[in-house]
């Protein structure tokens, strides 16, 4: 049961002991979502289980925040229309229009702003939201002007549309949902990846990238659905804009002043990034993604014990999403979702 309220930082011993009394009750709560018989893992699940035993465990018993953190709200809200928009390329084998673009931000939009208003205390983050709707708005309109050869197909071919994979490994099925696979001119085949930062640093990119869990695990995927080998992954990046509301200013002001801010350096906003990732390397991580597993596995079957402490609590996004769930044992501000990967289910 969720408590009336949290102790403050300055709470005694004696109220922070029955917090945390109640809090151990939630944790231990047996029931997941993952199906034991053919437990299935995405690259999201296994990063958090590295990062952190108890996080997983609380994504494995369905508890979602109902006030995502604005960074992931913002990513989420353009790699939606980004994706949104190359299927509609795929179906109507044109460029869509701006008017099209902008219908499907506002779509995304709505959908998020619908979402925080069910939780409590949404005013500052519907503001927030509403300042990424107007970036989002400004910014993703140029970026299919700027990449219009990605829908006439002269710098890439598209070899896989993004789709959901689920394929086998040992007693594990993996699964997600990659953003494409494209040709180059040279007729080798790359990931095609979607990424929104605020900074770019294109030397520490190149040197970590082809160690990164998402970039592997999926061209890991591409390489078990086409039978070949991938060269790397094409890192395709949207720069978060650098600036901020005005005092006084209207969501629509602000997105005016994006997008002349976008058409007046587009190269700035919009990179694109091959990182070659070799034979030798792809060999290197299947060795190690069998160890992960097994030991995941154990952890499962082992009844998921979980350190208190010692976590990254504090993460590069900000707290962690279960922070309140992890130490009061506060269930306000969560609910408990059904399917163990909603962006898995096909629409």
């Amino acid at each position: 049961m969720a408590n009336d309220s949290a102790p403050s930082v300055g709470a005694s011993a004696g109220q922070r002991r029955e917090y945390l009394r109640v809090a151990s009750r939630v944790q231990e709560s047996p029931g997941i979502l993952i199906d034991l018989r053919r437990p299935e893992v995405t690259q999201g699940l296994l990063g958090t289980w590295l990062r952190c035993r108890r996080e997983a465990k609380y994504f494995l018993q369905g508890w979602n925040p109902l006030q995502i953190n604005d960074a992931f709200q913002y990513g989420d809200m353009a790699h939606q229309v980004l994706d949104r928009a190359y299927r509609w390329h795929r179906k109507h084998g044109k460029v869509p229009s701006k008017q099209a673009v902008l219908k499907m931000v506002d779509h995304s939009f709505n959908l998020r702003e619908d979402r925080l208003l069910q939780g409590t205390d949404s005013g500052k983050l519907l503001e927030i939201l509403h300042q990424q709707h107007a970036a989002v708005r400004a910014i993703l309109p140029e970026y299919i002007k700027f990449w219009k050869e990605d829908f006439d197909t002269h710098a890439y071919e598209w070899a896989r549309p993004e789709k959901v994979f689920r394929l086998r490994f040992g007693r594990f099925v993996i699964s997600g949902k990659m953003d494409g696979a494209v040709r180059s001119r040279d007729k080798l085949l790359w990931l095609f990846e979607s990424k929104n930062y605020s900074r770019i640093n294109e030397g520490e990119m190149i040197h970590t990238l082809w160690r990164d869990l998402q970039v592997n695990l999926y061209v890991w995927a591409l390489r078990k659905i086409t039978g070949e080998h991938p060269a790397g992954a094409v890192y395709n990046i949207l720069r978060k804009t650098s600036l901020t509301y005005r005092k006084g200013d209207s969501p629509s002001e602000f997105e005016d002043r994006v997008r002349e801010h976008v058409k007046a350096d587009p190269k700035h906003y919009f990179k694109r990034m091959e990182i070659t990732i070799s034979h030798k390397d792809q060999k290197l991580f299947d060795d190690e993604l069998t160890e992960h597993l097994e030991l995941f596995w154990a952890w499962l079957k082992g009844g998921m014990k979980s350190p208190r402490f010692g976590m990254p609590c504090v993460q590069k996004w900000g707290m962690c999403r279960y922070l309140n769930l992890c130490y009061y044992g506060e269930t306000r501000g969560y609910e408990k979702r059904k399917v163990l990967y909603p962006e898995l289910v096909e629409e």
